[in-house]
């Protein structure tokens, strides 16, 4: 019927709890600045509507968005790709102190289009502490420039064309710190995910590890490509990439580097475990260096 504003930032913290769903909005034009939307089974929908906002560029419009057991920000069908979500905090208790999980952090759930973009600092939302951090449901989609750190996945993939980095320096993500895995590609649809020029087990200044359990997992899409287009460096991780399907190819890509040349060794680079027909190296071969386990390793 037209915008509505929720404005907690002339009374920081209100908190909206408890519920199925927060914050939801069927109209376009509407925002949200300055709650604590903690403890819902979804924090905030965006159900199929366009031009809504999630937060602001100053601190008094940012929310808290933790500890929701599904999602905490959910994007469903194709007119919420203009939602702008900009300068929350998503995962975190309310001190910044350490994790309060929600299920997934972002969860894009019908959107084409959607940019996740984190060049510009005043707008970069913080997600960490999630059992997932980004899940893509939908594809034709892209993350730039995140740093994706400290969630059991980093970022989980259901659906094609879906970008993580790109060609340019400047849109390199920082994924680390996962428990499980720093990317999953977890359907058959994800094979054409397009990974590239990311930092994926590196501290957030490129010099150390901060490894993740699996750097890469794909459980899930056969006859995916990691290549050299502006090469990952993957290091410091237990598994950097793990295969578990058929007929994918990895090459051209950085293992067990820092930012530049020194040595940031995964345990085992490459673990192919079940599957068929997987290629690694090729006319293009990968770097590897390090390795304090194995450099391929081809088990099952």
């Amino acid at each position: 019927t037209g915008s509505l504003a929720l404005d907690g930032a002339s009374l920081p913290f209100n908190t909206i709890t408890g519920n199925t769903v927060g914050v939801q909005f069927d109209t376009s034009g509407n925002s949200v600045v300055g709650y604590r939307i903690e403890g819902n089974q979804t924090g905030i929908v965006v159900d199929d509507a366009g031009g809504n906002t999630i937060g602001g560029i100053n601190s008094a419009k940012t929310n808290t968005i933790s500890g929701n057991t599904t999602a905490g920000i959910e994007l469903r069908g194709s007119n919420s790709d203009t939602t702008v979500i900009q300068r929350n905090v998503i995962g975190l208790n309310d001190a910044l102190s350490g994790p309060n999980a929600n299920g997934i952090g972002i969860l894009v759930n019908g959107p084409t289009g959607i940019l996740l973009d984190g060049t510009d600092p005043s707008q970069l939302n913080t997600i960490s502490g999630n059992i997932v951090g980004v899940q893509f449901d939908s594809g034709s989609n892209q993350i730039t420039a995140y740093p994706i750190i400290g969630h059991q996945t980093g970022i989980k993939v259901h659906a094609g064309n879906v970008t993580i980095g790109g060609n340019a320096t400047t849109d390199r993500n920082t994924i680390s710190g996962s428990s499980t895995a720093g990317i999953e590609l977890a359907s058959s649809a994800a094979s054409s995910t397009v990974v590239r020029g990311n930092w994926i087990g590196l501290d957030n200044a490129g010099t150390g590890a901060n490894g993740n359990a699996v750097g890469i997992l794909n459980s899930g899409a056969s006859g995916w490509t990691l290549d050299e287009t502006n090469p990952n460096t993957i290091s410091g991780n237990t598994v950097g990439v793990s295969l578990t399907t058929n007929t994918n190819l990895i090459y051209g890509n950085k293992f067990g580097f820092d930012s530049a040349s020194g040595t940031v060794a995964n345990d085992t680079d490459i673990l192919i475990s079940g599957g068929s027909a997987n290629s690694v190296g090729g006319t293009i071969p990968n770097s590897i260096q390090g390795s304090t386990s194995a450099s391929v390793r081809i088990t099952g």
